[in-house]
């Protein structure tokens, strides 16, 4: 299971690094239409900003859902709960999950699947 972790910490890192990379963002492209005064129209494209690939957010779900699944298991076994929810390096373990909840949840209402 460790091997696996540090697995999921490297993917991780390493897909955070990606997506703030130029070439690994994607143009949001506009299309402008000018009507002139004599009938005619011009139109042009414009580059308004970039996003992250979209593949990044699914490896970031991924990782979330190991590193949930990973201190789900340690909170099974651990044998004093109240003494689990209490120590520093498992409240900084859990503060993540509640930030990936809040935008996991927003992006999914966001995104409708059109089939």
């Amino acid at each position: 299971m460790g091997v696996v972790s540090v697995f999921f910490i490297v993917v991780s890192i390493l897909s955070f690094c990606l997506k703030t990379h130029p070439d690994m963002r994607v143009p949001i492209i506009s299309n402008l239409t000018t009507n002139f005064t004599r009938g005619n129209i011009s139109w042009r494209l414009e580059k308004s900003k970039t996003e992250p690939h979209e593949s990044f957010f699914y490896i970031e779900c991924v990782s979330n859902a190991w590193f949930t699944f990973e201190i789900i298991i340690r909170f099974v076994v651990a044998p004093g709960k109240l003494d689990f929810l209490k120590a520093p390096v498992n409240i900084i373990d859990m503060s993540p999950r509640c930030h990936f909840i809040s935008i996991f949840s927003s992006r999914s209402y966001s995104r409708r699947v059109i089939f």
